[in-house]
C-alpha cells in the first residue's frame, strides 16, 4: 500500500500518521448529514496526503476501502458496490 518513511527532523514514519487516522476513522454512514460526510471526506483525503504526499488516487481508495472494512462500515460499502454494479 504506502510505504515507510524513515522519520526526519521529528516528523512521523507514513505508517504511524496512517495508524492515527486509522484511530480515528469514523464509518460515514455513523455521521449525521451529507456535509458533515463531506468534510470527513475532505479531512481524510488531507490527512492521507500530508501524511504521504507522493500517495496515488489509487493507493488513497485503497487505504479508504481497507479503513470501511475494518471498521465495519457496511452501509457505505453496500452503497459503494451497489453504485459500481450500476456502472
Amino acid at each position: 500500500m504506502m510505504l515507510w518513511l524513515a522519520a526526519t527532523s521529528g516528523q512521523l514514519p507514513v505508517q504511524d500518521k496512517l495508524d492515527q487516522i486509522d484511530r480515528t476513522f469514523v464509518c460515514p454512514e455513523s455521521l449525521p448529514s451529507d456535509e458533515v460526510r463531506q468534510d470527513a471526506t475532505k479531512l481524510f483525503v488531507e490527512q492521507v496526503q500530508a501524511a504521504d504526499p507522493n500517495a496515488t488516487i489509487k493507493s488513497l481508495v485503497e487505504y479508504r476501502m481497507s479503513l470501511l472494512a475494518k471498521h465495519g462500515c457496511v452501509e457505505t460499502l453496500k452503497n459503494i458496490h451497489e453504485s459500481n454494479r450500476r456502472k
